[in-house]
């Protein structure tokens, strides 16, 4: 059985899926979460500014789709998690 992620590598997993993908099911497919906690911590990045929601236009539905895009800081956030995870996964080896 896997270990559980911490909340900064779930953060991570989780604005990296959305930096890849902007439609909220493969958002929670690419982060493996389910879609309650998604949405959970969805809205906890939306409030601190790093994640917006946006309205996805497709030419096969008349209606536009909600979708989620990261801010310039939550772009500044994924790039500085990386770098601290990739760090801290040194130490361990």
């Amino acid at each position: 059985m896997s270990e559980r992620r911490s909340r900064l590598k779930i953060y991570r997993d989780l604005l990296a899926a959305v930096e890849s993908d902007h439609v909220p099911t493969w958002v929670m497919y690419k982060s493996r979460l389910s879609w309650k906690d998604m949405m959970k911590h969805l809205e906890e990045l939306m409030r601190r500014g790093l994640v917006e929601e946006i309205q996805i236009k497709t030419e096969t539905r008349r209606k536009p789709r909600r979708g989620y895009a990261l801010t310039p800081k939550g772009k500044k956030l994924l790039a500085s998690l990386n770098d601290v995870l990739k760090l801290l996964e040194e130490d361990e080896r």
